[in-house]
């Protein structure tokens, strides 16, 4: 039975379980009053959520209990600006807690008391509005002032846990682990104890001088570095030189002296038996010569368009034991061409496409151009005959398809959906790129009308009624 509209014009009370479609409308103010009528008592349980649609929310009641472990503000605000000033307001005492958009941060305009510990990554402010803190270094606890004056420095030592007045420090100490930006200036002089003696000397984009005695030895400059003296290197060391510096000049028997004269002239390397020039690559040597095995030490030697003439080679057969390769049993045929030839090509390993297809024609048989598995003739197969692609399963068990993907689905040629089977979820089928049917976690949803020439609904005595939206009844009644 369907009740289109109906007024109750006084009290009336309902018993038991009510279902109604569409909405409750009333007057202006529409009260729900459990228990006794106007003592504010009793409790309005809402099975679901609880959408407000109005302009304000007002709550009245002494305690607020919240069972949620965030509550979120500023819902569906699109960007931080359009959160600008969400928060909580006390009202009465004017006190805050928004959020600012422009500093991206929370604002309290009343003071914040904190028994706890507070932990920060980092606080800013002069600090002018904070007590308790030491001022000096004098005030800390684990510094110990006693024969402070002019020059000190402090270092800790770990005996006393303290950090104490001295007239050194310890560089090894320092850096032990870790670095350390020791000074930064435009210039830097480390002079001895008595500041008449050059140590060294570092020039902000100029050079940098290492002394001894008092004398400049080694001094960085732009194309290097310049040694004033000898330069004497350990045995076995690779010695690297360029542009026009002389070095060497060793007084003993083997006295080696190496003269880069000009960047594009000849080298010259001088002997204290024998001066000869350097050749420059093997091209400019007409006739070189090996005085040992040439080794190629892995790489290879390019003969470019050019071919080895020695008359030797001629010979490699008979050195190496060739011979004729026909008399040898050699390969002497073509052998198969092709795989059409071989009635019973085997693979040893995967077979590679080396991106390119296999391609079948159409099948006209059960035995021709058709993709096979299973026993001979072929549990499944997967052809196509000249009018249909198809997907023939001839076997006795299951045809399974299975994916560790997110769903199955069926599309046309153009991209239309027909049918979607979602991984632990809905299976859905479509019509003209629309969904018609889906089958949900308490049943199924069918979206548009429902034709069947008989409804049944099994439904026990005790359970909730079956609701209709709406109902048509045939024009013509059944007798």
């Amino acid at each position: 039975m369907a009740v289109k509209d109906f007024m109750v014009k006084q009290n009336a009370t309902m018993m038991g379980h009510q279902t109604i479609g569409g909405y409750l409308g009333g007057p202006a103010t529409f009260v729900i009053d459990p228990a006794a009528i106007g003592d504010n008592t009793g409790t309005v349980q809402i099975k679901g959520n609880l959408q407000v649609d109005g302009t304000n929310t007002t709550i009245n009641s002494t305690t607020l209990d919240v069972d949620d472990l965030n509550i979120t503000v500023a819902k569906g605000a699109g960007s931080s600006s359009a959160a600008n000033g969400a928060g909580l307001t006390v009202d009465g005492a004017g006190a805050t807690i928004l959020y600012t958009h422009s500093t991206t941060s929370w604002d309290f305009n009343k003071a914040v008391n904190v028994t706890g510990t507070v932990t920060a990554t980092s606080f800013t402010g002069d600090g002018s509005g904070l007590t308790g803190l030491s001022s000096t270094i004098a005030s800390l606890t684990d510094v110990d002032t006693t024969g402070i004056a002019n020059n000190k420095i402090l270092k800790y030592d770990s005996s006393t846990s303290k950090w104490e007045i001295s007239d050194e420090v310890s560089v090894s100490a320092v850096l032990s682990s870790g670095n350390i930006n020791l000074i930064k200036t435009t210039d830097l002089d480390i002079q001895n104890a008595a500041g008449t003696e050059q140590i060294a000397s570092f020039a902000q984009n100029g050079s940098v001088t290492l002394y001894y005695d008092n004398s400049a030895k080694v001094s960085t400059i732009t194309s290097g570095i310049r040694v004033t003296g000898d330069m004497v290197l350990s045995s076995n060391t690779s010695q690297y030189f360029d542009e026009d510096y002389v070095v060497g000049n060793y007084n003993d028997t083997h006295e080696v002296t190496f003269t880069a004269n000009s960047i594009t002239a000849d080298r010259t390397i001088s002997f204290p038996d024998i001066t000869g020039t350097i050749i420059l690559n093997v091209v400019e040597d007409t006739t070189p010569q090996l005085g040992g095995t040439l080794d190629a030490n892995g790489n290879t030697i390019d003969m470019g368009a050019n071919i080895i003439t020695d008359t030797k080679v001629g010979q490699w057969d008979t050195a190496y034991g060739w011979g004729d390769h026909a008399s040898a049993g050699y390969q002497t045929s073509a052998g198969i061409a092709n795989l059409v030839e071989d009635t019973t090509p085997q693979l040893g390993g995967d077979l590679d496409t080396n991106s390119k297809n296999i391609t079948f024609g159409d099948s006209s048989g059960a035995t021709v151009n058709r993709l096979q598995f299973g026993k001979v003739g072929g549990d499944l197969q997967i052809y196509h005959n000249g009018t249909n692609s198809i997907i023939e399963d001839s076997g006795a068990g299951v045809l399974n398809l299975k994916t560790n993907g997110t769903k199955i689905t069926m599309q046309t040629g153009g991209g239309g959906t027909m049918f979607n089977a979602i991984k632990q979820g809905s299976v859905e089928l479509w019509y003209n790129n629309v969904k018609r049917f889906e089958t949900t976690s308490t049943g199924a949803t069918v979206t548009g009308s429902t034709t069947s020439e008989t409804l049944i609904s099994t439904i026990a005595t005790g359970t909730a009624p079956v609701s209709y939206t709406h109902l048509t009844l045939p024009t013509t009644p059944y007798v």
